[in-house]
């Protein structure tokens, strides 16, 4: 009886299986085409070095469909995508390691050359818009190039992110330009879990740079649809902000209406990335929503099946002016579907809208999956649809009473109250949701928490809306009445300033750091909200939101995860001086020994913040000369400094008081280095003390119950760094050459007894 009665179970857990399988295959067919393309794409991109189960892993997952969906279902929605996606990875993974630019270069990690180039970035503005800056770093396509003046020219059309000078004169897309500079590989970063920028171009297919020594020579301009659409873009712009009188407002306009940052002071990106709402400078979903909701409601007067085909036009014109990236293409093809299903009476699930974006993104390009831009947007909107039954049933709830009474009985005034506050508790739910499901990985790529960014999204998402009624009705009206225009722009500067003030004063409030998680811990903390919005089970959703509240306390509290002591070397370079870097996360006590650049500077930072280092403790400069000081400034902005020692300035060194200056602008306490003898300066204080003797560092770092004595020598062309505890017991040592190429070095740290 036992044994039958198992395997009746058996069979019925077989049977709910193959059941709720054909309901996901035909309700979600999209979904089934994503599954196939991740059991490709993840196996290749999280286990690189196992090349057997890359292998193996798609065909046994066809099978297990078969099993699930059936043979034409397990054919066509996943055998067949499983091998779309794997020729994409093949092919992509060709064409870069064949890159022609790197073929040109023969490998070499930099080579001076001669070329002709077209920018393709539609981020350059031209010279409409004379306030708008040209970015630091374009998209442009290398067409031929030569290793000298006097050398042969070689057909390359090869991609390039290429690099201008400041203060560059403007330039247009498409324009053709001769310019002379040095093709060079991305550095990789200095510390562990730093902005690698060379996978953020390996991504987008790119393996060099292009970092011009002389000023470009324009030698013409490809025109074309795209050329014309951006010279239609430049000209509403520069016609409706012209009258604002603040460039800084201007540019901030730019960046939420067509996502062209590069007027963004540096100050005001980390406001906003602080507050959590630096997706207000990137076009994506809640761009294209809020146009295509702003021509639904100028295109009023049309029949409604007209303007389900009208708006989806208008905005794809719209995403293409902004450079069409990923996100704006999800929330493209989401739009089209519901829009073109709409207005032919048909229905559709949103939610296999999103898998169908998603699957044409990975096929078009594999490399996207690591990419943190799409991980966040796919991540947020999955959520924000799965939640909608949930937040639907609970506003039905809410508004239960006045369901019941008629139309005519309910005044005006309450009405609207009504309408309000349905859309205000929709507003509230989203942004919550959308803030539970980037918690993770905002610490993981972050390493903050941004606690106010549901407040802060809630108080500007109207004024962001706002501002994208007032551009597309002032640039109507504008050709009709062209004095309109001036108070168009002074409703835009208004709005812009309040999104600006907001945004600064939640920035104010902290930053909230902590300690980058465990990835099983934020890959459970995702399937526990998804169990939480779709689960029936009231029981079942109890304990998943208490298990998500113990993640979070642990996550916030980080009572079992507390990185352990760990000192950095980093020689080579242009560092005459080693830099060194003491990182203690259980007292929050961290040390910086020169800082020679803004690379070594900002990574740094990054570094102690995903450690959970809430600030820098000391920043000890050991000379006035640029090799230690020239990153010192740009320490400052990004992360809050305790204490500053450096030798006092002298009249020539302008890095020194660049950094000094800095310094006391940021309310940094500052003391001077004391001149013991010729190339000799000394500091003691209770938890630092410092001897420089010529180009020999000595330090010894005490806090609570943690000391340690580490000294640096120069001896015989190498660099020797020894790291001893309190009673000068040797804890590990190491010898680094001097070499043109920068080395991270790690040394042992422990804990005094």
């Amino acid at each position: 009886m036992m044994f039958s009665r198992l395997f009746k179970e058996m069979v019925s857990a077989r049977n709910r299986l193959l059941f709720l399988s054909g309901e996901f295959s035909r309700t979600l067919p999209c979904g089934v085409v994503l599954t196939g393309i991740l059991c490709v794409l993840l196996p290749a991109f999280l286990l690189p070095g196992a090349g057997l189960a890359v292998i193996l892993i798609p065909p046994l997952a066809s099978l297990a469909a078969l099993w699930c969906f059936g043979p034409r279902d397990a054919a066509f929605k996943f055998a067949l995508p499983c091998l779309l996606a794997m020729f994409s990875l093949i092919w992509h993974t060709e064409r870069y390691e064949r890159d022609p630019v790197a073929a040109f270069a023969q490998e070499r990690p930099r080579i001076g050359a001669i070329g002709e180039l077209t920018v393709i970035d539609p981020s350059v503005c031209g010279p409409r818009l004379r306030w708008m800056p040209v970015p630091g770093n374009i998209l442009c396509r290398l067409d031929r190039a030569k290793y000298s003046s006097y050398g042969v020219w070689h057909k390359i059309d090869g991609l390039v992110m290429v690099r201008l000078p400041k203060e560059h004169p403007p330039l247009v897309y498409g324009g053709k330009f001769l310019a002379e500079g040095v093709l060079e590989q991305p550095e990789p970063p200095l510390f562990p879990g730093a902005f690698d920028y060379g996978e953020y171009l390996k991504n987008r297919g790119i393996r060099y740079l292009f970092r011009l020594t002389e000023p470009p020579e324009m030698t013409g301009r490809e025109t074309g649809f795209m050329s014309g659409l951006l010279n239609a873009r430049d000209f509403l712009l520069g016609r409706i902000l012209s009258p604002v009188a603040s460039e800084p407002d201007k540019t901030l306009c730019a960046a939420m209406l067509f996502g062209c940052r590069q007027g963004i002071e540096y100050q005001t990106r980390l406001d906003f990335i602080r507050s959590g709402t630096i997706h207000i400078l990137t076009v994506s979903g809640l761009h294209i929503g809020m146009f295509a909701g702003v021509m639904f409601l100028l295109l009023a007067f049309l029949p409604f099946r007209m303007r389900c085909v009208i708006v989806p036009l208008l905005t794809a014109l719209y995403a293409l002016s902004t450079g069409l990236q990923m996100p704006a293409f999800r929330a493209l093809a989401m739009l089209c579907t519901w829009c073109f299903m709409r207005a032919f009476l048909l229905r559709g699930s949103v939610l296999n809208s999103v898998f169908m974006a998603c699957a044409i993104l990975l096929i078009w390009n594999p490399r996207q999956l690591m990419d943190p831009g799409f991980q966040y947007s796919f991540t947020a909107v999955i959520f924000l649809v799965a939640s909608l039954p949930l937040t639907s049933e609970w506003t039905s709830m809410l508004f239960e009473k006045i369901r019941w009474v008629p139309a005519d009985h309910i005044p005006h005034t309450k009405f609207w109250r009504l309408r309000f506050a349905r859309m205000l508790f929709a507003s509230l739910s989203g942004c919550i949701i959308a803030w539970l499901a980037s918690f993770g990985l905002t610490l993981i790529y972050q390493g903050i928490t941004v606690p106010f960014s549901v407040l802060t999204n809630l108080l500007i998402l109207p004024l962001s809306w706002l501002c994208f009624f007032v551009f597309c009705l002032g640039s109507l009206i504008g050709f009709l009445i062209p004095p309109s225009l001036a108070f168009s722009a002074y409703i835009l500067n208004l709005l812009s300033a309040g999104i600006n003030g907001i945004c600064s004063f939640f920035s104010g409030l902290g930053e909230f750091i902590r300690p980058v998680p465990q990835a099983w811990s934020v890959l459970l903390s995702l399937a526990l909200l998804m169990v939480i919005l779709r689960s029936p089970s009231k029981k079942t959703v109890l304990r998943a939101l208490a298990l998500l509240g113990i993640i979070l306390f642990f996550w916030c509290t980080d009572l079992f995860h507390t990185p352990e002591p760990e000192t950095a070397v980093i020689t080579g370079g242009n560092l005459r001086r080693p830099a060194v870097l003491l990182s203690v996360p259980e007292y929050d006590f961290s040390v910086l020994v020169n800082a020679p650049d803004f690379s070594l500077a900002r990574d740094a930072a990054a570094y102690l913040k995903r450690r959970g280092h809430a600030s820098l403790s000391y920043l000890i400069l050991t000379s006035g000369q640029r090799s230690e000081t020239y990153g010192a400034k740009y320490l400052f902005p990004v992360m809050r400094v305790d204490n500053l020692v450096m030798v006092k300035p002298s009249f020539n060194a302008v890095a020194a008081k660049e950094a000094y200056a800095t310094a006391y602008g940021h309310n940094v306490r500052t003391s001077f280095l004391d001149r013991c003898g010729k190339g000799e300066y000394r500091y003691f204080s209770q938890k630092v003390k410092t001897f420089v003797k010529n180009d020999d560092l000595f330090f010894e770092f005490s806090h609570f119950d943690f000391k340690i004595t580490m000294e640096i020598k120069h001896e015989n062309g190498t660099i020797r760094a020894a790291v001893y505890d309190k009673r000068g017991k040797l804890i590990d040592s190491l010898s680094l050459p001097v070499a043109r190429e920068r080395i991270f070095s790690v040394l042992t740290v422990q804990k005094a007894s």
